[in-house]
């Protein structure tokens, strides 16, 4: 990735910074979604320089990244937070600088308990509440302590039914080199 723009999210008394990050990490979803490739991915990644290193697990900065300008600018995220510009910075596109770090950001699957006992009660062929009594006890063992914002489906939530939330849980893996990949509509 050779170019980014900085987000920077400023929360105050009226808007906290997880109702911010919800908001905000909603817009450059369907910003990406937008802008997809032909191939449903998206040139567009993300990072979250502050991850681990603030109050809030994900600090308080989005970066979107690509290999050239034109993705980025594009993708036009002014108008995508354009309702929420008095809680963020955006900057304008800028190069990347030769001294940088790598680190890899993706998305942590965590299945839920009851999606769990679900599964193990097919599979065995026992009562539900008796494979969900199995994981009970291993509840602490099973949650997942990595930082997430909760994500809302586009693809399951229609008219007649809520949106689908979900907690998109982020992983981040440093690493002494590039890391090339594709790019989802989540980045």
């Amino acid at each position: 990735m050779k170019y980014y723009i900085d987000i920077t999210i400023l929360p105050d008394a009226e808007a906290s910074l997880d109702f911010l990050w919800r908001k905000i990490f909603q817009q450059i979803h369907l910003a990406l979604v937008e802008n997809k490739n032909k191939d449903n991915s998206s040139s567009i990644a993300i990072s979250f320089p502050l991850y681990c290193k603030a109050t809030f697990p994900l600090g308080n900065k989005l970066r979107l990244f690509a290999l050239s300008e034109s993705p980025l600018k594009t993708a036009n995220i002014d108008y995508w937070l354009k309702r929420l510009k008095d809680y963020c910075h955006i900057t304008s596109v800028k190069a990347v600088p030769i001294q940088h770090t790598f680190a890899c950001f993706s998305r942590k699957q965590v299945k839920s308990i009851e999606n769990k006992a679900r599964r193990r009660a097919k599979k065995l062929n026992v009562d539900y509440k008796e494979a969900l009594k199995f994981f009970k006890h291993k509840e602490s063992e099973l949650s997942c302590t990595l930082p997430f914002i909760q994500a809302v489906s586009q693809s399951t939530s229609t008219p007649q039914k809520h949106q689908n939330t979900f907690p998109l849980f982020i992983e981040k893996k440093e690493s002494d080199v590039v890391i090339n990949g594709s790019y989802d509509c989540y980045g």
